[in-house]
């Protein structure tokens, strides 16, 4: 039933007990209806249409909800119409331009008979672009001819035009001009002939009756020959005579006789010819080949060398295939007279005697002979001896002892030691005790990590008077494989935690286990990051102020050191109020940052080398006490707290107990804190008086360095080799020490001007890996001529790769310097300084200690810092101890001043060139080379 109030349905029951609630039974029935009429035809054939059936309601009470609906609709006829594919790709255009047609196509299939489908077929235009356009025909040219019929010609040009369209002609042409040039006469009669034979000529002529002006007309002349026969006849040439010569040309002829002249004819036509014959050489050579070693080392030897000699003619007189020359002219050594016997070593037994002399002249090649000759004297024997006695009783009568016997010395030296005149000897050595033989092995008494067994015997004779010692047990190790294998250990696994102690493991596998074995864990732990998470790091500076004057607020900040997800106490950012500043202070008018900071509280600050507002002085700019390290925010300043204990650290902020290095502020060392390994080139190649010259680069080198110093000096072998000191006084003096190489130790001939370069970078190397200093630099001063070139170029790239962190440079010496050799050691080509140049790059990077050189971005600027010490480097920067020549900032009257070879070339138009040896820019050298540069 249904709760109706005053003929209204109640549908929300919130206060029913203050209505008049009344009820009714509904009626059983509220609608009829009739039944359902049939379905209707399909709204379409395919695709999805709609059909109906309806059916009549005979009854309803208008009082009650609404009949059922009268009408019902369904789907019908859902096959699809027609299926339709993918369309295929465009087809190439009909045309290539003037426009054209591409189709594509698709697979359509009807789904009823009387479905409409879209088409299968797409086509599209293309090529639209014009084929060909034309400019107007231009005037009728000149015609080509006056006369006879020529052609003019009008031309127009393609303006647009399809680059693969074929285009109608762009010229056209016409007749003009069609009147006749020339009209003749009849040709007259031949006149004489110009000669009686040998063939003359005669002319006959016309005249032209009519002519164009402008016309050329055909010749009114015309010749042809007369009187053909010969004025001179001539016998046949004869044969070629014999050669002149065998070789070396020579020459042959050819002669013929007048058979017949005509009386008036001059016959001057040769009767003899020639040419050459036997045009090769009588002797060909070929190069010389190389001397041969000299007959003699000094005093003068001879050496010779030979060719091939090629005979052209067998009759061919050739020169020489061998010719000789001195050689080793330089004099062998000179000696004094043989001196007298000395006094001889013994008196006897034998001694020796010596004599000696003088050598005055000693050989610049070669080792001279000893200066000095022994013989033996003192022959006569010391002492003599008699007969032996017989041997003494035994001392043991089993297992072996001992007897003796004598003798007596019958002539001694003086004060001349004679040998023993007693001598002993084993005797019964038949054995005491007797034993049997030794059992079988016992078993292991462990099967695994060690264990022993056993094997005895029985003494099975022994002698009355022997006392039977030797064991009768031994032992001997067992089972000596381990109860437990393992593999290796795994990595450490990554760290359980960032921060707050957590846990690294790592693992490792049992690869064999003896039954019973106790074997020892496979995993293994250890606590790892028990750094504290809530580590910040010093707070920044004080932001500027919010407000210039009046008032404001500044603002500082810090973050954690170790990102995690702690939620750690303590702010990580900070405010604070400025406090009222009268508008009208005037930070300017502070003239050092110690000013400044008294005008703190007026927001002036130390900024750029003047106070302005709205800044902050760092304290150690007015060498404040108690002054923070978290105040500064560079490497300088913070290497200048030091009685704050500051220093920089790897995070890139100021901290207490940090170091600040000198890659980080090299202004803290006063230079380059780099450890220095100098090798030196002393080979031949290298001239002598060079070598003075060399010597001292390398001391500059030593010296330039605050770090410590080290020296290799080689030719075929490293010859000296200092390690790695402080003492610079130690290494400049080992360098002096040396001298060029033109003999061995010994004095032998000299093989040692071979150049090993790879030996002495091996040394060198070594020396240097001693260093602890992060700034390691190994420099080769060389010509870059190796002995061993393949070998020192094989090497090169190993050698970079061992040593990736160092500095490896090279100075070119001399004029045979190999740029190539030197390259292949070296990182890049700026790393090679040519000899001469006015200090090594490196040099000047260690220098520029506070002078401010970098502040100079032009070579003219460097060059007004001149007296700081400050220079324009081959790197295109101002640097200390580099040299900024003139041509570098165009002044007047540059000259050839260049100190390095690369500055030199830089001045070729003003006709200057680098002399390797001595070393300097100058002109008259010719042009320089610019590789490497």
């Amino acid at each position: 039933y249904q709760r109706r109030v005053h003929g209204r349905v109640i549908t929300s029951y919130s206060d029913l007990s203050k209505l008049v609630i009344l009820t009714e039974t509904c009626p059983s029935q509220v609608c009829k209806v009739g039944s359902w009429s049939p379905w209707s035809g399909c709204s379409v054939a395919c695709g999805g249409g709609t059909q109906t059936r309806n059916r009549t309601v005979t009854n309803q009470d208008p009082k009650y909800t609404p009949c059922p609906s009268e009408i019902q609709v369904a789907q019908c006829n859902t096959q699809a119409c027609c299926t339709v594919g993918e369309w295929s790709s465009w087809t190439d255009c009909s045309k290539q331009c003037d426009g054209g047609l591409s189709s594509r196509t698709r697979t359509v299939t009807k789904g009823a008979d009387s479905a409409v489908c879209p088409n299968s077929r797409d086509e599209r235009t293309c090529n639209t672009q014009v084929c060909c356009q034309y400019s107007e025909w231009s005037i009728w040219s000149a015609c080509s001819v006056n006369c006879n019929g020529g052609t003019s010609v009008s031309t127009r040009v393609v303006t647009l035009g399809a680059p693969t369209a074929s285009c109608e002609a762009s010229s056209r042409t016409q007749s003009c001009n069609t009147q006749l040039c020339c009209s003749y006469g009849s040709w007259s009669d031949w006149g004489a002939c110009s000669t009686k034979c040998d063939g003359g000529s005669q002319i006959s002529t016309r005249v032209v009756t009519v002519g164009a002006a402008s016309a050329s007309c055909e010749a009114s002349a015309k010749t042809q020959t007369c009187n053909t026969q010969k004025c001179c006849d001539y016998g046949t040439w004869s044969e070629w005579s014999e050669c002149s010569k065998d070789c070396d040309v020579g020459t042959q002829t050819q002669t013929r006789s007048l058979v017949k002249g005509s009386p008036d004819a001059t016959c001057d036509a040769p009767t003899s010819i020639s040419q050459s014959c036997n045009t090769q050489a009588c002797c060909s050579y070929s190069e010389w080949g190389a001397w041969s070693v000299c007959s003699k080392l000094c005093d003068g030897g001879v050496q010779s060398r030979k060719r091939t000699v090629t005979k052209g003619a067998s009759s061919a007189v050739c020169e020489t295939d061998t010719e000789e020359q001195t050689c080793n002219v330089l004099h062998c050594c000179s000696y004094g007279t043989w001196g007298d016997w000395q006094a001889c070593s013994a008196v006897c037994d034998g001694g020796v005697r010596v004599k000696t002399r003088d050598v005055i002249k000693a050989s610049e090649l070669i080792a001279c002979d000893p200066s000095s000759q022994s013989e033996p004297c003192g022959l006569t024997p010391c002492c003599t001896y008699g007969s032996w006695s017989a041997f003494s009783a035994c001392s043991a009568g089993c297992d072996g002892g001992s007897q003796s016997r004598t003798r007596t010395v019958t002539k001694a030296t003086t004060d001349t030691p004679c040998e023993t005149s007693q001598e002993s000897q084993t005797c019964n050595t038949v054995k005491c005790c007797t034993y049997g033989d030794w059992s079988q092995w016992g078993e292991c008494s462990a099967v695994c990590d060690g264990g022993i067994r056993k094997q005895t015997r029985s003494l099975t004779k022994g002698s009355p008077t022997a006392q039977c010692t030797e064991t009768t047990e031994k032992s001997e190790p067992c089972g000596t494989d381990p109860c437990c294998v393992y593999g290796e250990w795994s990595g450490w696994s990554s760290c359980s935690a960032v921060c707050g102690g957590g846990v690294i493991t790592r693992t490792r596998s049992l690869t064999k286990k003896s039954a019973s074995a106790s074997c020892l864990p496979t995993s293994e732990s250890q606590p790892c990051n028990t750094q504290n998470c809530c580590l910040f790091t010093e707070w920044s500076e004080w932001t500027k102020r919010s407000a210039t004057c009046g008032g404001g607020v500044q603002k500082r900040s810090r973050s954690l050191l170790i990102p995690s997800n702690v939620v750690c106490p303590g702010a990580s950012e900070e405010t604070q109020s400025c406090g009222a500043v009268p508008c009208s202070v005037d930070c300017s008018t502070a003239l050092t940052a110690c000013d400044c900071l008294t005008l703190k509280s007026s927001g002036c600050g130390w900024e750029g080398g003047s106070c302005k507002l709205g800044q902050a002085t760092d304290c150690y700019e007015c060498s404040q006490p108690g002054c923070s390290c978290g105040q500064v925010q560079t490497p300088c300043a913070c290497a200048a707290l030091t009685e704050s204990n500051c220093g920089w650290s790897d995070f890139g902020v100021c901290k207490t107990g940090e170091v600040t290095t000198c890659d980080e502020c090299p202004k803290k060392c006063g230079g380059c804190d780099c450890d220095v390994v100098v090798i030196v080139d002393a080979s031949c190649s290298i001239s002598a008086d060079l070598w003075p010259r060399v010597s001292d680069w390398a001391q500059q080198i030593v010296n330039a360095t605050t770090g410590n110093g080290g020296l290799v000096v080689y030719t075929h072998k490293p010859w000296i080799s200092i390690p790695l000191t402080s003492d610079k006084a130690s290494v400049v003096k080992g360098l002096n020490a040396h001298s060029k190489c033109y003999f061995n130790q010994d004095g032998s001939p000299n093989p040692c001007c071979g150049t090993n370069t790879d030996l002495a970078l091996k040394a060198g190397a070594d020396l240097l890996a001693q260093s602890t200093s992060k700034c390691k630099t190994l420099v080769l001063i060389t010509d870059g001529v190796s002995t061993f070139h393949d070998r020192t170029m094989a090497i090169a790239p190993t050698f970079k790769a061992l040593y990736p962190t160092w500095n490896i440079w090279a100075v070119a010496v001399g004029k045979r310097a190999s740029y190539s050799e030197l390259l292949a050691f070296v990182r890049n080509i700026n790393d090679i300084a040519p000899f001469e140049s006015s200090k090594i790059d490196y040099i000047a990077q260690c220098q520029d200690a506070g002078v401010g050189c970098a502040a100079a971005k032009t070579p003219c600027d460097c060059l007004a810092l001149k007296n700081s010490g400050c220079g324009w480097s081959r790197q295109g920067v101002c640097k200390a101890g580099a040299a900024t020549d003139c041509y570098e900032c165009s002044k007047e009257g540059c000259t050839c001043d260049a100190k390095s070879r690369c500055s030199c070339v830089a001045l070729k138009d003003l006709g200057c060139g680098w002399q390797s040896d001595p070393g300097f820019c100058g002109t008259g050298w010719g042009v320089t080379s610019s590789f490497g540069c």
